[in-house]
């Protein structure tokens, strides 16, 4: 941001809800920069102190999030001119500023512009100030939240059978805060598909939400079987690559932000890692704390030119793993309260004042197990009325695919197949019987490829 005293004032009116070119959001946010400064200046225009990359900076985390998407610079000049942002001559940006001026945005932190090594903020400075005396509540607060024989949510996680829905729901939370969105039908379509899978509405966000998935799926098995020594530099690469690319997460070609040396993002790093690496009591209140306190850090540090927000919280879905902690839905608490999310995180990172945001934290894993509750109870109420209604006895197999519809309520006959371990004739058999029964139907309106889901199950994802 500008050093200016106007670059305040702009500062000020930037909208904590960020989402990808939403034009309505950008021009409401743009008027308000103008009529701020303007108060500021006695007139209705922008401060000798404004430079229009000051104007154009406004709206880095959309533009940023609009070529994440695969928006070109003169896509993005279109939009932000239907928002009516304009220069300080009144005139509109072309693509080809847009494009100059995005190249002048280093994105350094606060933390790595004060200082060469982030010991100023590091996280054992930010755990020291940490009141331990409150640790006892905390830790009757969030005692549910934790994995093991005093966990009170029912069924066991390991046991629920739409936790691979809850994978998904996460994911697209997630993603919804970096202004990448998709619906859950796309998604769960593009992957009942498979390879057959044709473009659906948005298909880079779809497949950009997957990677995500994929992420998920690919390194929550790795930490829990590593522990905390696989906490690394090289997974937060690998998470990098998998989140914003898809490449192999074998493949380690971290993109650093713009202006950070080497060094500085090594020793970052590396203090982070030793960090994250030391001991600490399982499924504790002093365990959520450090996983916090490292949250924030990463997010401090700002190492990679772009997707820094997914991989951290992507990161802390990690950490808490390796910490005990039963994370998955995290995201979509936070989605709800980022702006409390995001106050919280700038007083840690900036005040060392870090118990708000572990208390807020802590507040986020109830309410996100909480949900995964009502969703695991509503399941088992719809199972068990399904399975009434068709009157099989417990042993028939098409009782198998009620169960399998939780964690899969989109099907085609080849991937039912797969999962019952049948041929595709008995697979195409007990979708007609559930199609007769009114729990599935046809999605597309096609006669071929089609795709089966449980609109039942959608629903109470959608709506929790």
């Amino acid at each position: 941001m500008p050093t200016c005293k106007w670059g305040v004032v702009i500062a000020g009116v930037i909208s904590s809800n960020r989402e990808a070119m939403n034009i309505q959001r950008i021009a409401e946010t743009f008027r308000k920069a103008l009529g701020a400064a303007a108060h500021e200046a006695r007139n209705y225009s922008w401060p000798k102190g404004v430079a229009n990359s000051d104007v154009l900076r406004i709206f880095q985390e959309d533009i940023t999030s609009a070529r994440a998407l695969g928006l070109e610079w003169e896509e993005i000049s279109r939009e932000l001119a239907r928002a009516g942002v304009h220069k300080k001559n009144g005139t509109f940006f072309n693509g080809p500023e847009i494009r100059v001026y995005a190249s002048r945005w280093r994105g350094r932190s606060k933390l790595l512009n004060e200082t060469s090594a982030p010991n100023a903020a590091a996280p054992d400075g930010l755990l020291k100030e940490f009141p331990f005396a409150k640790i006892d509540e905390l830790n009757r607060s969030i005692k549910p939240c934790f994995s093991g024989a005093d966990a009170t949510f029912i069924p066991p996680h390991e046991l629920f059978a739409g936790s691979r829905m809850l994978i998904r729901l996460e994911a697209l939370s997630s993603s919804r805060m970096d202004g990448i969105r998709c619906t859950l039908k796309d998604l769960l379509v593009l992957e009942a598909k498979g390879k057959e899978v044709e473009a659906p509405s948005r298909p880079r966000a779809v497949h950009k939400v997957r990677q995500y998935v994929a992420a998920l799926e690919h390194f929550i098995p790795v930490v829990q079987q590593k522990g905390r020594m696989g906490l690394t530099a090289k997974l937060i690469h690998q998470l990098h690559q998998a989140v914003l690319f898809g490449k192999n997460p074998t493949d380690d070609s971290p993109i650093y932000c713009e202006g950070l040396s080497p060094i500085q993002v090594e020793h970052g790093l590396g203090y982070l890692v030793r960090f994250m690496q030391q001991e600490v009591e399982p499924a504790s209140g002093a365990a959520l704390a450090r996983a916090t306190l490292a949250h924030a850090y990463f997010d401090a540090l700002h190492v990679f030119s772009m997707g820094n927000s997914r991989v951290g919280r992507l990161l802390l879905t990690l950490i808490l793993t390796v910490y005990g902690v039963q994370p998955i839905l995290l995201a979509g608490t936070i989605e709800t309260a980022k702006t409390e999310y995001m106050m919280t995180m700038q007083r840690a990172q900036r005040e060392h004042a870090s118990m708000p945001l572990v208390k807020f934290m802590a507040g986020s894993m109830i309410t996100a197990r909480k949900r995964e509750e009502e969703i695991a109870h509503e399941f088992l109420r719809l199972t068990a009325l399904w399975k009434d209604r068709l009157g099989f006895k417990k042993s028939s197999s098409i009782n198998n695919v009620i169960d399998i519809l939780p964690s899969y309520p989109v099907v085609t006959t080849k991937l039912l197949a797969r999962l019952l371990e049948v041929n595709v004739e008995t697979a195409y058999s007990r979708i007609e019987q559930l199609t007769e029964a009114g729990i599935i139907e046809e999605l597309t309106g096609k006669r071929h490829s089609r795709v089966f889901g449980a609109r039942a199950i959608l629903r109470v994802l959608e709506e929790s």
